[in-house]
């Protein structure tokens, strides 16, 4: 089977369009967690570290990640907490779980029924509709100023370059306190190097882990699109870039 001419990106885009774009205007979860779930959707849960107070969550939609920030959930736990329909109590939110405290969180995506559904849910405690593919809001670049902890999962494929730099100008600006980005890189679809030393190539005092893993199966549409990449996994690269202070 010879493989479309479709960008990588834009294949991605098109491949995920009834999971995402389509799934996601929805106010409840299920249509997105059955699609998901069905190709084994097991992401990296992002840790917080203990001086979080204020999570940014980049890829918020109906809760997956923050809630796998909160109490190490993997995406399966986050669909029986959907199925059970039941909004996390404030004790939930607070002893219950990793960090013992509660963190505000901010979450911030392109689907308002689904941030606004994990508002509800006592998800997260705020939100901010943010599409990728357009210049940061100056709403979101406000909360870049305050934040701990910054986590692009799943979104950086629909994130322009000149975009990223404006994000990381806002989260860095303040360097008198450690400071925490988790994100993640698809190679089969994002062939731009956006690893830390790539991205961060003129930014001092910082270190960083990576975990190549994979992370899901890929859809039908995305096999009949494409033949270059071999086998039924696709994998991904999840990199914890923690920053220090500088003097």
């Amino acid at each position: 089977m010879a493989s479309k001419t479709l960008p990588t990106s834009e294949m991605y885009v098109k491949s995920f369009s009834p999971v995402t774009a389509e799934v996601c205007v929805h106010e409840l979860p299920f249509d997105y967690a059955e699609c998901m779930g069905s190709l084994g959707y097991t992401p990296r849960p992002p840790i917080l570290p203990s001086y979080c107070n204020i999570l940014l969550d980049a890829s918020a939609l109906y809760g997956a990640t923050s809630m796998a920030a909160m109490f190490g959930w993997e995406f399966a736990r986050s669909r029986e907490f959907w199925n059970a329909g039941i909004a996390l109590t404030d004790e939930q939110r607070g002893s219950g779980t990793l960090q013992k405290r509660r963190t505000k969180i901010i979450g911030t995506d392109f689907g308002a029924p689904a941030l606004e559904y994990s508002k509800r849910m006592n998800i997260i405690d705020e939100y901010i509709v943010q599409d990728f593919k357009v210049p940061l809001l100056p709403e979101v670049r406000s909360v870049l100023l305050v934040a701990d902890v910054l986590v692009l999962q799943q979104c950086m494929l629909h994130m322009p370059l000149e975009h990223m730099e404006q994000w990381l100008e806002a989260f860095l600006e303040d360097r008198t306190r450690p400071k925490r980005m988790v994100y993640d890189c698809n190679p089969a679809y994002d062939t731009r190097d956006i690893s830390p030393k790539a991205l961060l190539k003129d930014v001092a005092g910082y270190e960083f882990t990576e975990d190549y893993h994979p992370y899901r199966r890929r859809n039908p549409l995305e096999l009949a699109l494409n033949d270059k990449v071999q086998g039924d996994l696709l994998y991904e690269c999840q990199y914890v870039v923690d920053f220090h202070v500088l003097p």
